[in-house]
């Protein structure tokens, strides 16, 4: 399942965030709000899987949004992050802040765009079976 992968990146980016002493006490914001939207993933996915018909385009909607603002964060996290040329040393832990931020950028991308076309599959066969239970439509 794609948003517990997302859900896994964004909670060990979180985790980097906070061993970066470079950025001083705003790296605990960083790694509360990664935790916070990790977890938001991860239930929003497993919801997903677990919603009936007539909640699951909505669910599919907000994991949408939610890996939506993942991509967004993690793009900022790049743009923040300084290109240190991933040296070893003290900027280590902001060296794994900027690769985790590439591939939660790739992973969220991937959740997006699946979920939007999970979202057209889902209101398709939503449409199919309200067609089929009144012959009116």
């Amino acid at each position: 399942m794609l948003s517990l992968g997302a859900a896994t990146i964004c909670i060990a980016t979180g985790i980097s965030w906070a061993l970066a002493r470079e950025i001083g006490s705003f790296r605990l914001f960083l790694m509360a709000l990664s935790l916070l939207a990790g977890s938001a993933l991860a239930a929003v996915g497993w919801w997903q899987l677990v919603a009936g018909d007539e909640t699951r385009v909505f669910v599919i909607v907000l994991l949408a949004a939610l890996s939506g603002g993942y991509v967004a964060a993690n793009v900022v996290g790049v743009l923040v992050v300084p290109n240190i040329g991933y040296a070893l040393g003290e900027f280590l832990p902001l060296a794994f802040v900027r690769v985790l931020s590439w591939v939660g950028i790739v992973v969220g991308g991937t959740l997006y765009v699946g979920s939007l076309v999970a979202g057209i599959l889902a209101l398709r066969a939503r449409g199919a079976a309200m067609a089929d239970e009144d012959p009116a439509l």
